[in-house]
């Protein structure tokens, strides 16, 4: 298949793929001195963000598991110091526009 017959299938699967657009508009891997965001926010955005651009929510694992694989960064652990201390959370932050 042509390179460019690629980049075009690519694009039409992510436009299906409301993990992978919600990732795209909302979320970027946090820095190494910010906290991420607790999973329950995450959850939260996502669910309205679904909402709002009329795509079937997926359970909260397998968002988990797309959030790891599509931005790189660890699954949601539970947070031992800052701010988030005790509750699960992502390496990530919300798009401050969106927020």
């Amino acid at each position: 298949m042509p390179v460019s017959s690629e980049a075009v299938l690519q694009k039409w699967r992510r436009k299906g793929d409301g993990i992978a657009l919600f990732a795209d508009e909302c979320l970027r891997p946090s820095k190494p001195n910010e906290d991420g965001t607790p999973r329950s926010q995450i959850n939260s955005a996502y669910k309205a963000w679904c909402e709002e651009h009329g795509f079937k929510r997926a359970n909260s694992q397998v968002l988990a598991d797309r959030i790891h694989l599509l931005l790189g960064v660890p699954l949601p652990k539970r947070k031992t110091s800052g701010y988030h201390k005790g509750k699960w959370a992502y390496d990530v932050e919300i798009d401050a526009a969106l927020s």
